[in-house]
């Protein structure tokens, strides 16, 4: 069932439904295919950060605060929300 039509279904009141879409996060696997690109692209894995120097703020998420973001939504800071999706991308997909 869509998470849209899971949020409204009034057989769960207190049921809140989200969507959370991290963008490249600081993972043990992303950081090891940069240093790939960067062995590749310069002949020197350390230089990794530059392969990802033109993601937003010029770096990439990190695993906290995607958790944080989570531990947000399902706090009761956030108990009105439902039936959404939290891009965290840094503004990525607002780029022209």
């Amino acid at each position: 069932m869509p998470r849209s039509s899971l949020s409204l279904r009034r057989s769960a009141p207190r049921v809140r439904v989200f969507g959370v879409n991290p963008t490249a996060t600081r993972t043990e696997r992303i950081v090891t295919v940069a240093r790939g690109r960067a062995e590749s692209a310069h002949g020197d894995p350390e230089r990794w950060r530059e392969m990802i120097a033109n993601r937003p703020f010029g770096r990439l998420s990190e695993p906290e605060e995607v958790a944080r973001i989570v531990a947000m939504l399902a706090s009761p800071a956030a108990a009105y929300l439902s039936g959404t999706v939290v891009d965290l991308d840094g503004g990525m997909r607002h780029r022209g």
